[in-house]
């Protein structure tokens, strides 16, 4: 039988919207991240129902999410042309930034991420149409993979990671 519970983040105010833009659980299904418009991902304890890490660093909205396959990371993509990677253990992050000068437009914000399995890769779709590539441990850009004719807005590796 299924169970619904609910949970807010009472530091929230409660005037306004706030979009919640991309949510993704863990691999283990014990933590449950969410990113939203005012730019910050937080990490909810799904027992303990409340939240265990918030990370702050993006200067526009999340739009996408996901966790490597050990739980230890956290990618995030978003409209200020940067993945981030962040780190469960020592919240530290690694930022990834879009700085191509011959991106099709100006405007090459991150709309989706996907960490590859044995966590050495990050792809990021973005609305320029590009799709990037990039080491986890170096933080290089490894690849541009161009071809659509749009925006990407799903990214993913297959289960091998190839």
């Amino acid at each position: 039988m299924s169970k619904l519970v609910l949970k807010s983040d009472e530091t929230v105010g409660k005037s306004g919207d706030l979009y919640i833009r991309s949510v993704r659980f863990s691999p283990d299904g014990k933590l449950l991240a969410t990113g939203a418009e005012d730019r910050q991902i937080r990490i909810w304890d799904i027992a303990k129902k409340r939240i265990r890490n918030v990370f702050v660093g993006h200067t526009q909205e999340i739009y996408s999410l996901d966790f490597s396959l050990d739980g230890r990371f956290i990618i995030s993509g978003s409209g200020d042309k940067t993945a981030r990677i962040w780190d469960m253990h020592d919240e530290s992050c690694k930022v990834l930034t879009i700085n191509d000068t011959d991106s099709l437009n100006n405007d090459a914000g991150v709309t989706s991420v996907a960490i590859a399995p044995n966590g050495q890769l990050v792809a990021a779709g973005s609305l320029d149409s590009i799709v990037r590539v990039w080491d986890v441990g170096t933080g290089h850009l490894l690849e541009r993979l161009r071809g659509h004719r749009d925006s990407v807005y799903s990214v993913a590796f297959t289960p091998d990671g190839r």
